[in-house]
C-alpha cells in the first residue's frame, strides 16, 4: 500500500496534468531567468493573438483531440510545425515564433501537446506518445495540402525531443528539416537532474517515478529511447574546438563541404549548433532546401 501511494504521488507530480481552461491566459514561470524577457514575451503573445489564424484540431491515434492554430503567410509558403515544452503551451513557449516564421516567409502551425494548453488529455509522457502526435500532425498537413507544402518540424525543450523522435520515423518527402531547441536526450537523465535540483536523491526516487508511469499511465518512460536506437549515427563535436586545434578552413569552404554531405546523404542529417547563432541556422536551412 505504501508503495502504491508513493508511486501515485510521483505520478501526479511528474506526469499528471489537471483540467485546463480552454481560453488560457499568458503566464510565465517564476524565476529570474524569465524576468528580463517578461515584457517582450507578453508583447509577442498579444501580437500573435491579434493575427489572422485558423483554429484547427485533429484526433490522436488514441482518441484525444489535439488543438492548434494555423497562421498562413502565403498560400504556397513552407510551414513550420511547432511544439512547446513540458507543461507548456503554444501561446507561452512559442510566442515570437510566428513572427519569426513570417519574417522568413513561412507559415506556422503552433500546437498544444497532449495534456497541455488547449489540447485534451491528462498524461504527459515525455515523448513516448507525443512523437506519435507529431506524426499525426504531419499527416494532417500533408493530406490538407496534398504534399505540395514543405514542412519543417520545430520544437523547444520537450517539444524538441518530440520532433527529433518523430524524425526517426518514416516521414513524407515534403518534411525537409527539424529545428530542435534544447531538447533532452533521455527522459531518465532530465528527470534525475530535476530531482537533484530539488535536493532529493535521484537514484532512489527515479525507479518509483518510472514505475508510476507504468502503473497509472500505462507507459514505460524509457521506451522512448528505443525509438531512435537503430539506424542513427550521432556525431557530437566538442564546443568551438576547445580541446583540439584544427584548421577548419574558411566559411565558404565549410559550406561547400556541407553541400556535398547533403547531396550524398542517403538518410536524414542531424546538425547541432548554438541556438543563438540564427545566421548559421538559416544558412543550414538554405543548404538543405
Amino acid at each position: 500500500m505504501i508503495l502504491l501511494v508513493g508511486c501515485f504521488v510521483c505520478f501526479c507530480m511528474t506526469f499528471y496534468s489537471k483540467t485546463r481552461k480552454k481560453d488560457l491566459g499568458f503566464s510565465l514561470p517564476p524565476g529570474s531567468a524569465y524576468e528580463p524577457y517578461r515584457e517582450i514575451m507578453h508583447g509577442w503573445a498579444d501580437e500573435v493573438e491579434k493575427m489572422d489564424h485558423e483554429d484547427v484540431e485533429i484526433l490522436s491515434y488514441d482518441g484525444l483531440t489535439l488543438r492548434g492554430k494555423f497562421y498562413e503567410y502565403a498560400p504556397d509558403a513552407d510551414i513550420e510545425l511547432m511544439f512547446p515544452g513540458y507543461r507548456g503551451s503554444a501561446k507561452r513557449d512559442l510566442c515570437g515564433g510566428v513572427q519569426r516564421c513570417f519574417a522568413l516567409g513561412r507559415s506556422a502551425l503552433v500546437v498544444d501537446q497532449r495534456g497541455c494548453g488547449r489540447s485534451d488529455g491528462h498524461i504527459i509522457t515525455f515523448g513516448v506518445r507525443e512523437y506519435k502526435d507529431c506524426l499525426s500532425w504531419v499527416n494532417y498537413l500533408t493530406e490538407l495540402f496534398g504534399g505540395s507544402r514543405r514542412i519543417i518540424l520545430t520544437g523547444i525543450s520537450m517539444g524538441a525531443s518530440t520532433v527529433l523522435n518523430a524524425s526517426c520515423q518514416e516521414l513524407p518527402d515534403n518534411v525537409i528539416g527539424v529545428i530542435a531547441d534544447c531538447g533532452f536526450a533521455s527522459p531518465k537523465e532530465i528527470i534525475q537532474k530535476v530531482i537533484r535540483d530539488m535536493k532529493l536523491p535521484p537514484k532512489l526516487l527515479y525507479p518509483f517515478i518510472r514505475l508510476s508511469g507504468m502503473l497509472y499511465g500505462g507507459f514505460d518512460i524509457e521506451s522512448i529511447c528505443k525509438v531512435a536506437s537503430e539506424g542513427v549515427l550521432a556525431l557530437l563535436p566538442e564546443s568551438i574546438s576547445t580541446i583540439n586545434e584544427i584548421n577548419r578552413g574558411s566559411i565558404s569552404e565549410f559550406v561547400l563541404r556541407l553541400k556535398k554531405i547533403f547531396i550524398n546523404a542517403k538518410g536524414r542529417i542531424v546538425i547541432s549548433l548554438f541556438s543563438t547563432n540564427l545566421q548559421r541556422i538559416q544558412q543550414l536551412i538554405d543548404i538543405a532546401v
